[in-house]
């Protein structure tokens, strides 16, 4: 029986692949406008998006909003606004803190989508070794990774990135690499994730990313997880992500239905996909609460009203 049960799984996971792929020629077709080694620059008014209201929104939060270390906005795959505070600067990497795990939970989503991963709604007991739990009736063997995906727990990210590792047999850190960071561009040198001498992650924080890359992140979340060409996520996965609570929120901001992605201290990286607009923010973690939440309102407020 345990056989049969294994050449099943083998086989529903050559099946996710070859969906995979299939997918990724019908959905995810090349041509756009999409950064390189950098994103290219564009001047905003080019862009329809009005650039004097964007200096209001860049000077107000240097002015305002000291916990704010970076601000970016994309639009149409363009870089139109960029600013640093505080003397950090372009290729520093700002620590994401709680925002760590809405990336853990975008690689799980890579690696569902490359096939390596065949459902979000595969049991535990489906991914991890049988000695990974107590016994045969330890509940735990029928949490499936969707619910932990939607977990609020803060043990649900270490059993996330356990369920990565035990299945794929390599460390979080390196299907990231592999299944995100590379495929969207996040290169080397650009960002931290410190790991343990089996070169285990903190899958709930410690991730350090550049400004620019965090807005890769919320530009393939815009481009419902592709990224020229390739389907890095499964079709429908950044909506899914945004309101069934992948770390992941959705909302509206102004009259626009909005994703974003959120850590402690008021990091934001926000997506509207019907303006075509990207938002990042890098901010201080320390930031309390109260002050954090103004990030968000400043994108509400101020940006998203100069996307014309």
């Amino acid at each position: 029986m345990a056989a049969r049960m294994a050449a099943l799984l083998i086989a529903v996971q050559l099946t996710a692949a070859v969906a995979s792929a299939q997918e990724t020629g019908a959905r995810c077709e090349a041509g756009g406008v999409w950064p390189g080694e950098e994103w290219t620059r564009a001047n905003p008014f080019a862009q329809n998006t009005d650039g004097n209201a964007l200096n209001r929104a860049m000077d107000t939060a240097g002015r305002d909003l000291p916990g704010v270390y970076a601000l970016l906005v994309v639009r149409h795959g363009y870089l139109v606004a960029e600013r640093y505070y505080h003397g950090y600067g372009s290729r520093e990497a700002f620590e994401l803190a709680t925002g760590t795990r809405a990336v853990l939970t975008t690689v799980v989503g890579a690696a569902v989508a490359s096939g390596a991963i065949a459902s979000a709604d595969l049991p535990l007991a489906a991914v991890l070794p049988p000695n990974a739990f107590a016994d045969s009736s330890d509940p735990a063997r029928t949490i499936t990774l969707r619910e932990l995906l939607a977990s609020a727990s803060p043990v649900a990210p270490q059993l996330l990135a356990i369920a990565l590792s035990r299945s794929m047999r390599r460390s979080t850190r390196q299907i990231a690499v592999d299944r995100l960071f590379t495929p969207i561009g996040i290169r080397d040198g650009r960002w931290t994730w410190p790991a343990d001498s089996a070169g285990e992650v903190s899958p709930g924080f410690g991730l350090r990313l550049a400004a620019r890359d965090l807005a890769r992140i919320g530009y393939l979340y815009l481009r419902d997880g592709c990224w020229n060409g390739r389907a890095v996520l499964p079709a429908g996965w950044a909506k899914d992500a945004a309101e069934q609570g992948y770390s992941w929120h959705a909302g509206d901001l102004h009259g626009h239905p909005g994703y974003w992605m959120t850590g402690l201290g008021g990091q934001y990286v926000v997506a509207v996909p019907d303006l075509d607009l990207v938002v990042a923010i890098a901010a201080d973690p320390g930031t309390p609460p109260d002050r954090a939440a103004r990030h968000l309102e400043l994108v509400r407020d101020m940006i998203i009203p100069a996307a014309r």
